[in-house]
Parts: C-alpha cells; sequence; structure tokens
C-alpha cells in the first residue's frame, strides 16, 4: 500500500479511465464547467447564474463538505456579501430543481454544521456513523489507502482504522484529518483549515485534540504532530523511541 499524493493519487499507479477535468458526473447529474451547462439523464437544464456558480463550486469540490462562507466568498469575492442566509435559499432552489429533473434523486446533501456537500446518491452516508455492530465490520484495506504508522485513512470510502480496526469520527473530526492526509507528511497550518473548510481556528484545535485522544485510546503511537508553536499540524509516521 502506498502513500497518497497531494492529488489524492498514489506515485506511479496511472490514474483509471475518467472524465475530462472539466467535466463532473455526480449520478445522473452532469456538469461541464468549460460550457456551464448542466445535465440530468441526459437532458439539459437551464440553472440561473448564482445557482450554478454553487452547483459548480460543490462539484469541483465533490465529497467534501462546503460552508456557507466558503460559498459567500465565491459568489461575491470582494465584493459586499449579503446574510450567509441566502446560500440556504440558492442551494434550496437548486436542490429542487435538480430533483425533480432526476425523478427524485438527490446529490445535493446537507451537512449539519458544515455546510453542504456534492455526493454520489449511491453513497448512502459519506463519513460511517456510530451504530451497533459497526466497530466489527472487518476493516479491508486498499492500495490507495495513506498509511501513517498503525493509522490507515481511505480516503475515497472516507473511513479510518487504526491496527486494522477501523473507528467511528464526526463529519467535522473526519474533514480535518482529510485536509492533514492530503499533505501527508508537510505541515498544515490552522490557517489553511479554517479556509477550505470554513471552521473558527478554536473548532479546528478542538476538533485535532479529539482526534488525538481517539487515536491514543487506540494505539500508543502519536500521528498528528504539532509544527510552529501549534500553528500547524503535521500527519506523520511516530519517531522511533530513543535508544
Amino acid at each position: 500500500m502506498l502513500p497518497l499524493s497531494a492529488t489524492g493519487e498514489s506515485p506511479g499507479v496511472p490514474p483509471a479511465a475518467a472524465e475530462p477535468q472539466n467535466i463532473v458526473t455526480c449520478g445522473k447529474l452532469r456538469i461541464n464547467f468549460l460550457t456551464r451547462t448542466v445535465l440530468v439523464d441526459g437532458r439539459f437544464v437551464h440553472v440561473p447564474d448564482m445557482e450554478y456558480s454553487i452547483l459548480e463550486l460543490l462539484a469541483k469540490r465533490k465529497g467534501l463538505a462546503t460552508s456557507r462562507e466558503i460559498i459567500l466568498n465565491y459568489l461575491y469575492l470582494e465584493r459586499d456579501k449579503p446574510d450567509a442566509r441566502i446560500v440556504d435559499v440558492f442551494v434550496c432552489r437548486l436542490r429542487k430543481r435538480l430533483v425533480e429533473a432526476a425523478g427524485g434523486e438527490r446529490c445535493i446533501f446537507t451537512l449539519h454544521r458544515l455546510g453542504y456537500v456534492l455526493r454520489d446518491p449511491s453513497e448512502r452516508n459519506v463519513w460511517p456513523r456510530r451504530r451497533a455492530g459497526n466497530t466489527a465490520r472487518p476493516f479491508v484495506p486498499s492500495d490507495q489507502d495513506m498509511i501513517c504508522g498503525q493509522l490507515t485513512v481511505q480516503l475515497k470510502g472516507k473511513i479510518a482504522a487504526m491496527g486494522g480496526r477501523w473507528f467511528c469520527m464526526s463529519n467535522a473530526e473526519f474533514e480535518v484529518l482529510h485536509q492533514l492526509a492530503l499533505s501527508y507528511g508537510e505541515k498544515v497550518t490552522v490557517q489553511s483549515i479554517r479556509t477550505a473548510l470554513g471552521f473558527s481556528e478554536v473548532n479546528i484545535r478542538n476538533i485535532i485534540h479529539r482526534l488525538r485522544l481517539k487515536f491514543r485510546g487506540l494505539s500508543p503511537e502519536a500521528c498528528i504532530h504539532t509544527a510552529n508553536g501549534a500553528g500547524a499540524y503535521v500527519l506523520r509516521v511516530p519517531r522511533a523511541p530513543e535508544a
């Protein structure tokens, strides 16, 4: 199993056949960034400019939570921004438009306190939830996993395991771990996580503290390390103890 690069691909492994970079598909939905067109089940769907811009952003971040603040910044750039609740109005209209065109199929989902995410309808849960018997399910590694000591992170499946046993995380905890895993072995500043996820600095530090406690309960290894006086963090293999 190989560490992942910043793009989420294993080095030296040719990517599988995929859509062109300017096209994103999600269930029956197909978005073409180049022509700014939206197709649902092969049929053209008119999407107003503001709604299209939101859909475009969600498509570029497919599978990742996108906060209202990130969406507002994307829509209005340097202009004066309206109340963040306007995002909910646009998303509601966009989601209704796409659901009606797709015959009831949904691809835009709300994540409590995180924002919105575009994901394939076949993925029932983006992140595993705590259910009876969940931790007993065997963890099956793949050659696309990010390995850090006893910690294994499956970026595609959005689950993690410690010592071969996978464990439950909240949406926010996985999002932060995902940011660290994408830059495996390199420093990730709190500010960069804040920019990517829209979380507050205090929330990010609390989330990392909770992740460390979870890891510590499963293994004595420390995978998340502090850098630059707590201004940044790095996910890397634990140092071997000195003789």
